[in-house]
C-alpha cells in the first residue's frame, strides 16, 4: 500500500525517503541517498522506504540493500558531482503537501557551518544579561527576605546564613541550569537564538539531555582557566572552546 506522504510525478513515486529523528526526510534521489548512506547518516537501523516495499524497513532488510555497493563505487569515481554537499543542502521545492519532510543537512564535519568567536562572544553577552537580569531580581527579594529576619531578633543569624547559603547556590546553579535547559530543549540559549547559533554533535545532529548538562558544567572549566577556554576557538579548525572539546559538541550557524 502507497503511504499518503509520497511525491507523485507521472504515476511514479520519486525517489527514497528514511526516518531521520523522528522527522521524515526526502524525496531523495538514488545517488542523493546511496550519498547519504557512505557517509554513514543512513545506517543498517534507519527506517527506509521506496516504491515496491511494503511498509517502513531497516535498511539493512530493505529488499535492494545489495544496490548501494555499486552506486557508492560509481560516485566514487567520479559521479558524486551529482549528489554535492551543496546540493543536499539545497530546501526542497516540492509543492506535495509533505510539511513534516526536510532536507538530509549536515552528514560530514566538513558541512558544519561553524561558528566564528566575535558571533558566539555576543551571543555569550545576550545570555549573560538575561542571567543577571534574573539573578537581580532574585537579589531584590532575597534582600527583603534577609531585612525581616535581621528585625526577628534571636536566631535570625542562623537564617541569615542559610539565606546567603541559597544565594551563592543559585548564583553558581543558575547559569548552568540556564544553558542545560535550552541547549537540551532546543539547541541553544537565547542569545545563541538570537545569533542564529545551534549546538550540535560532531554529525551535526542534536545534542542529548546529558550532552547538555555536560557542556553546562564543562562551561565552568573555561571560566576557570581564566577564560582561555573560550579563546581557543581563534586557534581551533572547528571553532571549539574548551568545553566543546571535553563534549563533543560545536556550536554552527545558519539552523
Amino acid at each position: 500500500e502507497r503511504p499518503d506522504f509520497v511525491r507523485i510525478e507521472g504515476g511514479n513515486v520519486v525517489g527514497w525517503y528514511f526516518m531521520d529523528d523522528q522527522n521524515r526526510v526526502g524525496p531523495l534521489e538514488e545517488q542523493e541517498f546511496f550519498e547519504l548512506v557512505s557517509r554513514g547518516r543512513v545506517t543498517d537501523s534507519t527506517l527506509v522506504w521506496k516504491q515496491g516495499m511494503a511498509e517502513w524497513q531497516p535498511y539493512s532488510r530493505a529488499s535492494i540493500a545489495a544496490t548501494p555497493t555499486a552506486a557508492v563505487d560509481t560516485l566514487d569515481a567520479g559521479g558524486a558531482a551529482t549528489a554535492t554537499a551543496e546540493s543536499l543542502l539545497t530546501p526542497l521545492n516540492d509543492p506535495a503537501p509533505m510539511t513534516t519532510n526536510r532536507r538530509a543537512g549536515w552528514g560530514t564535519q566538513t558541512e558544519l557551518a561553524y561558528a566564528g568567536f566575535g558571533v558566539r562572544l555576543v551571543a555569550k553577552l545576550i545570555d549573560f544579561g538575561i542571567i543577571m537580569a534574573v539573578m537581580m531580581v532574585f537579589a531584590v527579594a532575597m534582600a527583603i527576605f534577609m531585612s525581616a529576619a535581621a528585625s526577628g531578633g534571636s536566631g535570625s543569624e542562623g537564617v541569615l546564613i542559610a539565606v546567603f547559603l541559597v544565594w551563592y547556590a543559585f548564583c553558581l546553579f543558575a547559569p548552568i541550569a540556564y544553558n542545560a535547559h535550552f541547549v537540551a530543549k532546543s539547541g541553544a540559549t537565547l542569545g545563541k537564538k538570537a545569533m542564529g547559533l545551534k549546538v550540535v554533535r560532531a554529525n551535526g545532529k542534536n545534542v542529548s539531555t546529558g550532552q547538555a548538562w555536560g557542556r553546562a558544567f564543562a562551561d565552568l572549566l573555561s571560566q576557570m582557566t581564566m577564560y582561555i577556554g573560550y579563546f581557543l576557538v581563534l586557534f581551533d579548525d572547528e571553532r571549539r572552546s574548551l568545553h566543546d572539546h571535553v563534549c563533543g559538541t560545536r556550536v554552527v550557524s545558519g539552523r
